[in-house]
């Protein structure tokens, strides 16, 4: 009859140990995630400032050789702003497919694992 307690506080103790890794495994995947979406994070709004600062002063110098051919400096301005509302009307319209489905399957695949990835 003393064996079953023991036996009972043997599987209790095993079960206790289980949970703990399993949350201490669920913990550092989670930690991994975060890792992978912080870095990216930085390391797109760091090229992203870079590309932004590159474009807006090749924007200025197009502007001001625009300007230059069209004989107003203001022209070169008001035909570059008028280039980039036409395309951010495109852009706008095509958002759907072109920005948020690619968007969301990056962020589904990033933080649901596929069944080949668990191989």
């Amino acid at each position: 009859m003393s064996e079953i307690p023991s036996e009972t506080d043997n599987l209790f103790e095993k079960i206790t140990k289980y949970l703990q890794t399993s949350l201490e495994l669920y913990q550092l995947k989670t930690i991994q995630k975060s890792a992978v979406v912080f870095s990216g994070l930085v390391s797109g709004l760091l090229s992203f400032s870079l590309l932004s600062m590159a474009f807006l002063i090749a924007n200025i110098g197009s502007a001001f050789w625009l300007g230059k051919i069209l004989g107003a400096l203001y022209l070169g301005f008001v035909c570059s702003s008028g280039i980039y509302l036409v395309l951010a009307l495109f852009l706008y319209l095509i958002r759907e497919s072109l920005i948020m489905r690619p968007f969301q399957k990056y962020l589904l695949n990033l933080f649901v694992p596929n069944e080949d990835d668990e191989k």
